[in-house]
């Protein structure tokens, strides 16, 4: 975000692109569309000062009728639903799952760089399509790559990043997770990052402290009362997420402290800490 761009022009702009491609797609034919459910492509969103929520879905592989095969996703939406309306949806389908749907789509929607589809119905789930089938058992088997210094690294496809293990002393490890670009990442530049974090831990470890020692004495009390290095031997590093942008989150486990919430630092591409605070 620049300096002359408040939240409230953030919200205006993603307001102003989903109009246009609310008015793209609504000019758009209905289409047949047969695909796999990509793995965490289901999601919904809303509520809140709203009565209404959007239901999501991401297909790859897809076709529509019975063409050939398109490798680049798509998410269909539809809006206006229920909570109860969402939940029957999400409840009808899972990960990897061939479905058919009607849908309103378009390969080249102003200012958006993949396809998007407004749904119509849900016409199949759990479709027999020999071709799709294959192409969701291929999805569900592990995908590893040979990494120079992080080694043997495995790619979670509903995040789409990689995943490696470090150490973090004889018996403990911590997750390194690197966000891919498409197909591809950014080795070097995740090594420089997660070698650089590893030698500011003790910064790191010093911004919770900063921001939630005293929130945690003051609030939370799950423990008792507890001294800085008492706090300090409750938390332990989980994982580092590299993201594409060259940002970073440093998670750590609570031990307790706040209920099994985790601890994330943000560090942004710059490399300086952001923010550290409860998450999930």
């Amino acid at each position: 975000m620049s300096d002359d761009e408040s939240i409230d022009d953030i919200f205006a702009s993603t307001a102003r692109r989903q109009e246009v491609l609310q008015e793209h797609l609504d000019a758009q034919p209905v289409s047949e569309i047969t695909g796999v459910i990509y793995p965490g492509g289901l999601g919904g969103s809303g509520g809140g000062t709203s009565d209404t929520w959007t239901f999501s879905v991401c297909l790859n592989p897809w076709r529509t009728g019975e063409g050939d095969l398109k490798f680049d996703k798509i998410r269909i939406i539809q809006e206006g639903l229920s909570h109860e309306e969402l939940r029957d949806l999400m409840d009808s389908m899972s990960s990897y799952e061939v479905i058919r749907v009607a849908a309103k789509i378009s390969e080249s929607c102003p200012e958006w760089d993949s396809p998007q589809g407004l749904l119509e119905s849900v016409i199949e789930t759990n479709v027999q399509d020999n071709e799709l089938s294959r192409k969701s058992d291929e999805l569900k088997k592990p995908f590893f790559v040979d990494d120079p210094f992080f080694g043997k690294m495995e790619l979670d496809r509903s995040v789409n990043w990689l995943e490696a293990k470090r150490k973090t002393g004889i018996f403990s490890r911590y997750k390194v997770c690197i966000s891919r670009d498409g197909e591809t990442y950014d080795g070097a530049r995740a090594k420089n990052i997660v070698t650089s974090l590893e030698e500011r831990m003790s910064e790191i470890r010093a911004a919770i402290q900063k921001e939630l020692f005293d929130t945690y004495n003051d609030c939370w009390e799950s423990l008792g009362q507890l001294s800085e290095s008492q706090f300090q031997k409750r938390i332990k590093l989980e994982s580092i997420v590299v993201d594409e942008s060259g940002s970073s989150g440093v998670w750590f486990k609570d031990g307790g402290l706040f209920l099994g919430h985790a601890i994330e630092v943000r560090i942004d591409d710059t490399g300086e800490i952001d923010s550290a605070h409860l998450a999930g």
